[in-house]
């Protein structure tokens, strides 16, 4: 079922089209004696000026000083239902530095789009699909019903880094045969000490760097790195935070669960793993994205089911941070393969972990 567009607060739907401005509720009342019972009140205070109520995808390509009008209107009407923005919605959609401007820059980060404030068919679709999945506003006074199943999606894509540099950003720079075998010989070293340490995931990706092919690596759930992924401290608190947002829909009366990325408020995030004595420390350390999926039904008074977490990660190296990562930065720019046919390569990897969910419905 196509869900009707609620224009929270900021504008009330009127015959006429959408009345803009700051509105504002200024009271709800209660049943009262003489008052037809379930009958409310309610006052808007809005601005004067009106625009026709109008779908994006009807509209040209909006950007920086675009006209006044209906289509910047219902952008700022969409950007403040999905994100939460407090935006004037007036129609104008000023200069870069704009509150309209950064709040379309902030949706285009958080959707994986090119940030470039131009409101085109792909923000434009983002922004159907995004609002289309914000849960209605239920009717005051009535009692949600329980679903009897759920299904939960959440997604943090990785974005591009520097991690993921084939070639050295200096111009002219080129592959000295020398510092490239110095620099082998650091990465033998640290793979041996890999070993040595027991970091058997460290030692294998580092391997799969140098050897150039650039695929991907995925750990399967129940392997051991994703078992030890499942055992750390940042994996449960996450997972709990993940669960209990699960729950707090599910007594809302929501049964389809769509987890929404940062910068809006969500349990999602992706995971630093610190502690230097573990092979997630040496194998991932800080992750770049992170996926949920999952579902379950409601068995004998508790939601019953399981959650699929993949954590996300580009493997290569940033500008160095010490003498090892400046040289596997070397060997991986500067000597990188596809150029050089026994150059290193990034690739993206992952681990995924399944968990249990098991939660009382009431």
């Amino acid at each position: 079922m196509q869900r009707k567009r609620q224009f929270r607060i900021l504008a009330a739907v009127t015959s006429g089209g959408i009345i803009l401005g700051a509105a504002t509720v200024a009271g709800i009342s209660a049943t009262s004696p003489g008052q037809a019972s379930g009958q409310e009140h309610v006052t808007l205070t809005a601005q004067s000026e009106a625009f026709p109520q109008v779908k994006l995808g009807d509209c040209p390509i909006l950007h920086v000083n675009y006209p006044t009008g209906g289509c910047v209107a219902q952008l700022q009407t969409d950007l403040n239902i999905i994100q939460g923005n407090h935006l004037a919605v007036d129609g104008t959609f000023g200069g870069k530095g704009s509150q309209t401007y950064d709040a379309v820059i902030a949706f285009q980060t958080a959707q994986g789009l090119e940030p470039d404030g131009m409101v085109g068919p792909l923000t434009k679709n983002a922004l159907e699909t995004a609002v289309a999945s914000v849960p209605a506003d239920p009717v005051p006074g009535a009692t949600p019903s329980a679903p009897t199943g759920f299904t939960v999606t959440g997604d943090i894509p990785v974005g591009p880094s520097q991690d993921q540099d084939t070639h050295d950003q200096t111009p002219n720079a080129k592959c000295s045969v020398i510092t490239k075998a110095k620099d082998q010989a650091i990465a033998v070293a640290a793979y041996d000490y890999d070993k040595l340490e027991h970091h058997q995931v460290g030692a294998q990706l580092l391997a799969h760097f140098l050897g150039g092919s650039g695929t991907e690596v995925a750990f399967p759930a129940d392997s051991e790195i994703s078992n030890e992924a499942a055992a750390s401290s940042e994996f449960q608190d996450l997972n709990t935070s993940v669960q209990d947002e699960i729950v707090s829909q599910l007594k809302a009366g929501t049964g389809d669960i769509h987890l929404q990325p940062p910068p809006q408020a969500t349990p999602l995030k992706t995971l630093d793993f610190e502690d230097k004595s573990s092979d997630l420390y040496w194998g991932f350390r800080g992750t770049q994205g992170l996926s949920v999926s999952g579902g379950g039904s409601l068995q004998n008074g508790s939601y019953v089911g399981t959650l699929t977490y993949v954590i996300q990660d580009s493997y290569g190296f940033p500008p160095g941070e010490d003498n090892i990562s400046s040289a596997m930065r070397y060997l991986q720019t500067n000597c990188g393969s596809p150029q050089h046919h026994d150059g290193a390569h990034w690739f993206p990897d992952s681990i995924t972990v399944t968990v249990p969910f098991d939660r009382p419905a009431g």
